[in-house]
């Protein structure tokens, strides 16, 4: 519901009362959530139960493993490509993209990103039962292709009702990606692993700091729709080579076994 309500209550509040009060309200419900913590405690816990090595120790040996397993290398490369590029990149440059393509303002915000937050919802519920009739690799691929193609379209039209379903597509492939991307990395980690891995899947998401440069860049020469349409391509040729490297149906290959032992982290 949260991702549903929150893009149109933003867009409205700017509508009404101006950015400087929605990014006040926001800062009320920080300071809520604060004081809600402060009475929580909690118990001491042995750091030396979990692990002897070092963060780095343990981060460069969670880069050999995914290394030398295919299934996880190439799903985390997969997810780093769609943070870099795909739909967080359409979220950077929303507010302008708006303004340039479809000359409204926060209330164009607010209509675009409840469109690609409830399909959003829509495509994590239905990815587990599309599994069950399709292997996760043609998933992950039509997810892939589904984010690409709509951003493209985003990049090409200015008719409203046709960006809401570009952004309604591009939202449900988006949570669906990463509902199969997540699964298919942990099925393939060895449980020795499994901490360490996902610490790096985790580590994906400080992408969006490029992100963030790369939009806007490309948006203050070249305008919005056409930084979306560039993340649209970059996807593409993405899903390509990886797909004539290796096969997208690897997901849910047996985890290799592993020289040592390491405990679970």
């Amino acid at each position: 519901m949260v991702r549903i309500a929150a893009p149109a209550l933003v867009g409205l509040g700017v509508a009404l009362r101006g950015v400087p009060a929605v990014f006040g309200a926001q800062l009320v419900l920080y300071l809520g959530v604060l004081v809600a913590l402060l009475p929580v405690t909690a118990g001491r816990h042995d750091v030396r139960s979990v692990t002897q090595q070092s963060p780095l120790q343990n981060l460069s040996e969670g880069l050999r493993y995914a290394a030398g397993q295919p299934v996880v290398w190439i799903n985390l490369a997969l997810s780093l490509a769609v943070y870099l590029v795909g739909p967080d990149l359409f979220f950077f440059v929303l507010p302008v993209y708006v303004g340039e393509a479809l000359h409204l303002g926060a209330e164009g915000v607010g209509l675009l990103g409840s469109a690609s937050a409830v399909s959003g919802i829509l495509g994590g519920l239905a990815a587990p039962e599309l599994g069950r009739w399709a292997g996760h690799g043609t998933l992950l691929a039509a997810t892939l292709a589904g984010m690409a193609a709509a951003m493209l379209g985003l990049s090409v039209v200015t008719w409203v009702p046709a960006t809401l379903l570009c952004a309604a597509v591009m939202g449900g492939s988006l949570i669906a990606f990463r509902a199969l991307n997540e699964a298919a990395i942990q099925q393939a980690i060895a449980p020795a692993y499994r901490g360490r891995v996902s610490s790096l899947s985790a580590m994906m998401m400080g992408a969006g700091v490029f992100t963030g440069l790369l939009a806007g860049g490309v948006s203050q020469f070249a305008g919005a729709p056409t930084a979306i349409g560039g993340g649209g391509v970059a996807l593409l040729v993405v899903g390509a080579a990886m797909a004539v490297r290796r096969p997208f149906a690897l997901a849910g290959v047996a985890p290799q076994p592993v020289n040592k032992e390491q405990p679970a982290i």
